[in-house]
Parts: C-alpha cells; sequence; structure tokens
C-alpha cells in the first residue's frame, strides 16, 4: 500500500521512500532510521468527544507538523454490534505517516441503537471535523471517507445520501474514483447550507 521510492505524498508533502528490508530490520531489532522518524513526527490525540453521548469519541492521528493536509475519516466495521476505535490505530498511523489528518471515531453500536443511528453519528463526525479539524493541521474542504466493511456502509451512505449530512448542515458532493468498478473512493465535498 505504501507508495514506493520517490512517490510523490499527498498534497505536496516530501516523497514517501522506504528500504526494501526496513520492516524485516524494524522487527529484528536493528531500528532504521527513516521507521524511527516516521513514528517520530506522528501526533496523536484521543478520545475527544464530538457530541454528548460516551461512545461518541474520536481519536485524531497526524503528522505533526500537518499545515493543510488532507483529511481522511475512517469508520471501522464490526457488524453494528462491535468494535472500538482503538483497534484501528495502525491504520490510522499508516495514513498518518502518508501525510493525511486521520480520524477514527466511535460510534454507538447495537443493541444501544438500532440503524440508522449510525449514519446519524457518523454524519455528526463529519459536522465536527469539518468545524475544527484545522486546528489538528487538517483542510476541512479536502475531507475523505473511508471505512471497512459496516464502517464502509457508514462512508458510503454520507457520501450519497444527502439526508444524513442535512441533519447536521451539510450536503455531500460525492466524487467516485477508483481503478475499476470494484474499488472506490468516496470522496466527500461537504459544505455548509
Amino acid at each position: 500500500m505504501r507508495p514506493g521510492p520517490g512517490f510523490p505524498g499527498p498534497a505536496g508533502n516530501r516523497p514517501c521512500t522506504r528500504s526494501k528490508n526496513a520492516a524485516t530490520t524494524f522487527l529484528s531489532g536493528n531500528a532504521d532510521y527513516s521507521i524511527i522518524e516516521m513514528a517520530v513526527h506522528i501526533a496523536l490525540t484521543s478520545s475527544i468527544a464530538y457530541a454528548e453521548r460516551p461512545r461518541h469519541r474520536l481519536d485524531i492521528c497526524r503528522p505533526s507538523d500537518a499545515i493543510g493536509a488532507p483529511v481522511i475519516i475512517f469508520f471501522y466495521g464490526g457488524a453494528w454490534r462491535s468494535g472500538n476505535k482503538g483497534l484501528y490505530r495502525y491504520v490510522a498511523k499508516a495514513l498518518a505517516r502518508r501525510g493525511y489528518v486521520v480520524v477514527v471515531p466511535d460510534y454507538r453500536i447495537f443493541p444501544e441503537v438500532r440503524y440508522p443511528d449510525f449514519l446519524e453519528d457518523g454524519a455528526l463526525v463529519v459536522r465536527w471535523v469539518k468545524d475544527n479539524v484545522a486546528r489538528f493541521g487538517g483542510d476541512p474542504k479536502k475531507i475523505f471517507l473511508k471505512g471497512y466493511s459496516a464502517g464502509a456502509h457508514i462512508a458510503a451512505m454520507l457520501s450519497i445520501d444527502g439526508r444524513w449530512l442535512g441533519k447536521v448542515g451539510l450536503r455531500p458532493r460525492a466524487r467516485y474514483r477508483g481503478s475499476n468498478r470494484h474499488r472506490r473512493t468516496l470522496r466527500l465535498h461537504a459544505t455548509a447550507r
């Protein structure tokens, strides 16, 4: 998944490079300097409230020097019955190393709530991110929604069905990109009404 040597990162950041044996070197205890450098430059802010309920918390992982970086909101899966943001911190760190500000929210799950409450929580996350991400080095005009399994459903519905973001005063403009019909990235341009 990592871009190869000399491949530019997002928003014109420095090119991403990695030695062939970086993972092996890192695991064997002989630390590769580039991996240490990446780890040092990642900042994590955890358990920020985006609404009032106990599961309405999010983590933000970002390059410590981020300014106007693109933002990814990653919704995890779990059949809307399980999961938590801490389990996907590795995803946030991997994306932050590539220059993104990454938001991983918790959302309420079954049996506390039922569908479509998950989507409403997702919309609250997008609203909070749109209003606050600049304080963490993100660009509120470059928000991407991504997810895994049930979380991918949340990301897709927020991007293509305007009623969910409409409830929080935003409206989606979704663009679909991908190398084929099975692999798509949803890019959200949320605009205030």
